[in-house]
């Protein structure tokens, strides 16, 4: 649950608009989500189908929607209120958007696909934020392609210019309450040291600081920032700390952090 009061997003807010928006039209029954989002599911299968045809061939592509659509771990998470089952349809959606870049006889046909694909990343990276990777790889090799074709840089810019079209509205309105520009969520640095610290392992195991309830880790994490530094930090200021925290594990401990990735 996102609390509107509080400075900056701790919890991707893409699918708490979902659930909004889906609420309005079919109510709050549990089952009829679940059903609207397996069929999600199914397009994400075709979708699946599509871009494996389009890059080899059509019996690679059978066989990819054919495994994606019997992939049984898939039909259990999109039918429980998460976002897993959206956030693959979104990035197969943008990968199928790509695929359609093709310059041919002019730019201005091909510009609407980068846009596309810019505005589904977006979408993506509301419901989990490692998506702005994707949109910078994305958008350099956009980049990438102009400068070896010798061409504008036009399709890197619709990319960018999608994915910030979409991005942007949440970022102004952590700066207008917060006064600080966070883009999407400020959980990134809390989130990397959970899995890249002396105690990671396997299975997550809370530290000590933490609560048992995930919806407390945000203010248990940015109590323990503060008590380590020894003064009052924002938010993006907390991220920072345990980001930090995290590298300097990796760099002190580089071979029991490839042990943890193992």
């Amino acid at each position: 649950d996102a609390d509107a009061t509080e400075p900056d997003y701790f919890f991707n807010l893409g699918y708490a608009y979902w659930l909004a928006a889906v609420s309005a039209v079919i109510g709050t029954d549990e089952g009829r989500l679940a059903l609207l989002q397996l069929f999600i599911g199914a397009a994400t299968a075709a979708g699946t189908a599509a871009a494996a045809a389009a890059l080899a061939g059509p019996a690679a592509g059978w066989a990819a929607g054919l495994l994606a659509a019997g992939y049984r771990t898939a039909w259990y998470y999109e039918a429980i209120p998460i976002s897993a089952g959206l956030i693959n349809v979104l990035n197969i959606t943008v990968l199928l958007c790509l695929l359609r870049c093709r310059v041919g006889a002019g730019l201005a046909p091909a510009l609407p696909w980068p846009f596309a694909a810019g505005l589904f990343t977006g979408l993506s990276a509301l419901f989990r934020p490692t998506a702005l990777l994707w949109a910078v790889l994305v958008g350099g090799w956009l980049a990438f392609r102009a400068w070896r074709e010798h061409r504008p840089l036009l399709l890197a810019g619709a990319y960018l210019a999608g994915v910030l079209l979409v991005i942007a509205p949440g970022a102004v309105r952590n700066r207008w309450l917060g006064g600080e520009w966070v883009l999407t969520t400020a959980s990134g640095g809390m989130n990397f040291y959970k899995g890249n610290n002396p105690s990671a392992g396997a299975i997550y195991r809370p530290r000590q600081f933490e609560s048992a309830d995930p919806r407390d880790h945000a203010a248990d994490f940015m109590r323990e920032a503060e008590r380590r530094t020894g003064r009052r930090v924002t938010v993006s200021g907390m991220s920072a700390f345990w980001a930090g925290e995290s590298m300097q594990f990796i760099r002190e401990a580089p071979v029991a952090w490839m042990k943890n990735l193992l």
